[in-house]
């Protein structure tokens, strides 16, 4: 398995005024210095666009394409219908003062680096019970501190830029994505409403997708993680 870090991630180059549709390019030359014609690619919540995207430019090297608990186009703004307020104000400010995103980002990216423990506080308690069992385990909390900090490594360029693009149009419509989609969506998901997922579902030509009644975003996520990918891998 391979996990790249998006320009201004971890310890990947920030690219300015990047576009979603820039990313396919960056898995392609990744492959192709692995020496890898074919493989399948997962797109988990926010990474879901990007993964999309991936299915829309490299035709046939992507075998097939999981989406696991993943973010739709929002610029409908039905679309975000369900989702916990703090995340629907935060797309609806990206969409209409895109350049709201930098002061903001530079604000919480001291919290995000050196207490994200704080962070996870917020989160939990704006999630369902079934979710906050999640957050109770020490090492599934040390997993998610990390990966807050490593995401503000460089600082809150490359997650801004995120925010403004997934609050902007992507540049392709879904129907134009012909590779086969797996996807997995819990019905009880506040931070990507399941109206999301099924807009997404009914717009892609090949398109398999599992509703998981009970499941939020992160219980799906986590605790069923190891059957979707695996499933994933099986021959295509």
């Amino acid at each position: 398995m391979l996990a790249l870090d998006r320009p201004g991630f971890g310890m990947s180059d920030f690219v300015p005024a990047r576009r979603l549709l820039d990313w396919p390019a960056d898995v392609a030359g990744v492959a192709d210095r692995l020496g890898l014609d074919r493989f399948a690619i997962v797109g988990v919540s926010g990474g879901a666009p990007y993964a999309l995207a991936c299915g829309r430019s490299l035709g046939d090297r992507v075998r097939r394409l999981g989406i696991v608990c993943g973010l739709g186009p929002t610029d409908d703004p039905a679309a975000l219908d369900g989702m916990m307020w703090a995340n629907r104000l935060g797309l609806r400010l990206a969409r209409r003062l895109p350049w709201l995103a930098h002061p903001v980002f530079a604000a919480l990216a001291p919290l995000f680096r050196n207490r994200p423990e704080r962070v996870l506080e917020h989160l939990g308690s704006a999630l369902g019970e079934e979710e906050r069992g999640f957050f109770a385990d020490p090492a599934l909390r040390a997993l998610f501190a990390a990966t807050f900090r490593e995401a503000f490594r460089q600082g809150w360029r490359g997650p801004a830029r995120d925010a403004r693009i997934y609050a902007a149009p992507w540049g392709f419509d879904l129907g134009d994505v012909r590779v086969p989609v797996r996807m997995w969506h819990g019905e009880a998901d506040a931070i990507v409403p399941v109206g999301m997922a099924r807009r997404v579902a009914a717009a892609l030509p090949d398109c398999e997708a599992t509703i998981l009644p009970g499941e939020g975003h992160f219980s799906l996520a986590l605790g069923r993680v190891r059957g979707m990918f695996a499933s994933l891998g099986e021959p295509a």
